[in-house]
């Protein structure tokens, strides 16, 4: 889990894998995931990007946590790197 300091918005999502992976994230802002969290979303726009990553727009809404959980769906599948962005909000 990711645990940007501040209510934040996120951008990016990157990972390195072989093999079928499917990867989603949910954000909240409290550190433990319950009421108040978002639902699980894949991310928006997956595609290939340089280096052999794949990537996507994260679709969860601005929050302080990020967290993010990874199907191995083939017997192939490994994650080598997952990389998320994200920008925090200005504070006063």
């Amino acid at each position: 889990m990711l645990d940007a300091k501040a209510v934040s918005r996120f951008g990016k999502l990157t990972w390195g894998a072989a093999g079928k992976v499917k990867l989603e994230t949910r954000s909240g802002n409290t550190a433990k995931p319950g009421v108040g969290w978002s639902e699980w979303q894949a991310p928006a726009q997956i595609g290939k990007l340089g280096g052999g990553n794949d990537g996507g727009k994260i679709a969860s809404p601005p929050g302080r946590y990020l967290q993010f959980r990874i199907a191995l769906e083939d017997d192939a599948a490994r994650v080598r790197r997952v990389i998320s962005y994200y920008v925090p909000q200005n504070q006063p």
